[in-house]
């Protein structure tokens, strides 16, 4: 039933110390559906969390995007390796873990990445704040993100609460909204090759 390849992912509430929803995609052969093996994945979920102390009511999602046959370098060799640090900002801010180099704006490493980049120029350039980090937290097979975090470092003018406000009734956070948003089907990826994704004035994140 089950393949060889897989992958996990799990958003987790500091501020409550419980989890808010785990992901599991499962390759799996030809001849079964997600629905055969669900109880079986959300078991194992449960008692994941379960050896770490924590909750077990969390969002369970199994291979949202439906059935997962073809799997491994086959189904998927986007670029993994590409220094973060040095294509983001050389480690002042918070990293996730995929590489935007070498993907296309369709993949959250890349589009997610460019707009918490716009969202937190915005939110300075308005004087909302004097610096600001945005998070992004996006799962497999859902188009709205999981996770919006916004950190000021205490230099916020405006309440946070006003600037999440902002931020959820401002921005189409969708995979297909931020690609309309920032014409990222247009952008010559060339150009941002080397020394760095940000700080470039010609594209759209920048502006």
């Amino acid at each position: 039933m089950f393949r060889a390849d897989a992958k996990a992912q799990v958003s987790f509430d500091y501020d409550s110390g419980r989890i808010a929803t785990f992901l599991c995609s499962v390759q799996h052969s030809e001849d079964v559906e997600p629905s055969d093996f669900r109880t079986i994945v959300e078991t194992l979920m449960i008692m994941a969390a379960s050896d770490y102390g924590l909750n077990s009511d969390f969002e369970k999602l199994i291979n949202p995007t439906g059935r997962f046959v073809k799997g491994g370098p086959f189904a998927d060799c986007g670029v993994t390796g590409r220094k973060l640090a040095c294509d983001t900002y050389g480690g002042i801010g918070r990293i996730g873990g995929g590489a935007m180099s070498g993907k296309d704006p369709t993949k959250v490493d890349r589009s997610a990445a460019y707009m918490a980049r716009k969202i937190a120029r915005d939110i300075v350039l308005a004087g909302y704040a004097d610096k600001c980090e945005v998070q992004l937290s996006y799962a497999i097979g859902l188009a709205e993100p999981v996770g919006v975090a916004i950190e000021c470092f205490g230099t916020e003018i405006q309440p946070i609460d006003f600037i999440q406000a902002y931020v959820r009734d401002s921005y189409d956070l969708t995979p297909r909204g931020i690609i309309k948003n920032l014409h990222l089907l247009d952008v010559d990826y060339n150009t941002i090759s080397v020394y760095g994704h940000f700080t470039n004035p010609d594209m759209p994140w920048e502006q």
